[in-house]
């Protein structure tokens, strides 16, 4: 991804950024949902969720926030097998 982002993340997470063009590692440490995004195609619906432990307890967290143009389809779809 050109530049990516995670938001939302579970409660006590400090969001990462990477910047434009650069390779960005992360490790995910706390159990729990991560929403990232490329940011200059994040409407075109450049999105991901990685998942970390069994039962993450931030989706509704997830399902509740609205999402710019495709996006909002995609995290849906993301969605559906996990709930």
């Amino acid at each position: 991804m050109r530049s990516s982002s995670a938001a939302p993340i579970p409660e006590g997470v400090k969001p990462f950024r990477s910047a434009l063009g650069k390779d960005v590692s992360y490790r995910f440490s706390t159990p729990g949902a991560y929403v990232y995004k490329c940011t200059p195609h994040y409407g075109q619906g450049m999105v991901g969720i990685v998942i970390v432990g069994d039962t993450p307890e931030n989706l509704s967290a997830i399902a509740a926030k609205k999402y710019p143009g495709k996006a909002d389809k995609r995290i849906e779809a993301l969605l559906a097998p996990l709930t």
